[in-house]
């Protein structure tokens, strides 16, 4: 069971399952006020076709090992942000988390790779990086909004038993939060307030991530998927 879970995730991320990014179905509104933020929309169709194109000339055995680097770079962000929320680190950008990430890693051997499958394996990154930070900014959106809603309702049994999910708050999301702080004031009010700072930190580095995406797109993407498929 373990395996098909693991399995329909790396399929969900690499961008093999269509809706990877909107698995649940738009539903009515919850009738208990929650965040109002929305979900920016996801990398565009020629940024997914490029990213698609590049996932596919890179050798199978290498994309579980690319995912790990992704998720490597994702925490180091987040930590990251909330060292500088705390004021005891400078901000870094995502570029240079992303190739610390990379040769500490030692992907594919790059510390000993010459300079342009260096860049194309940084490119690709970059582009897996901005859909794994898409799907984080989308659960924080529906997290805090759940933290929202519950907290709206405070201990009364009925106003928690209307709230509805939505396409962005999952009944995941409300079930869950439900179970760790209802009734809970205080810690719904902590975790309100470090929802918001998730998703500050979470926007402006998919921000970021959009703008060198953008960048990679510049790039000839012929010579980038020839140099990849050598790896």
């Amino acid at each position: 069971m373990r395996t098909i879970v693991r399995n329909r995730f790396l399929a969900a991320v690499l961008g093999l399952i269509p809706a990877a990014f909107s698995t649940a179905q738009a539903a009515p509104a919850s009738k208990v006020a929650a965040a109002e933020t929305k979900v920016p929309a996801g990398p565009s169709a020629q940024i997914e076709a490029r990213r698609a194109a590049m996932l596919a000339a890179l050798a199978p055995a290498l994309h579980e090992p690319l995912l790990a680097v992704v998720a490597d770079a994702a925490e180091r962000l987040r930590a990251n942000d909330l060292a500088v929320a705390q004021g005891t680190a400078e901000p870094l950008d995502v570029s240079r988390v992303v190739r610390a990430a990379l040769f500490d890693a030692d992907f594919a051997g790059i510390s000993k790779r010459k300079r342009a499958v260096v860049d194309a394996i940084i490119d690709l990154v970059v582009l897996q990086l901005g859909a794994t930070l898409h799907i984080q900014l989308r659960d924080a959106i529906g997290r805090h909004q759940a933290v929202r809603a519950v907290r709206a309702c405070g201990t009364e049994v009925a106003c928690l038993d209307g709230i509805i999910p939505t396409a962005t708050m999952t009944a995941e999301h409300i079930s869950s939060i439900r179970k760790s702080f209802a009734g809970k004031a205080t810690e719904l009010a902590s975790q309100d307030r470090l929802g918001k700072l998730e998703i500050q930190g979470l926007m402006t580095r998919y921000n970021e991530a959009e703008t060198l995406q953008s960048s990679v797109l510049k790039k000839e993407a012929d010579i980038e998927n020839a140099v990849i498929s050598k790896i």
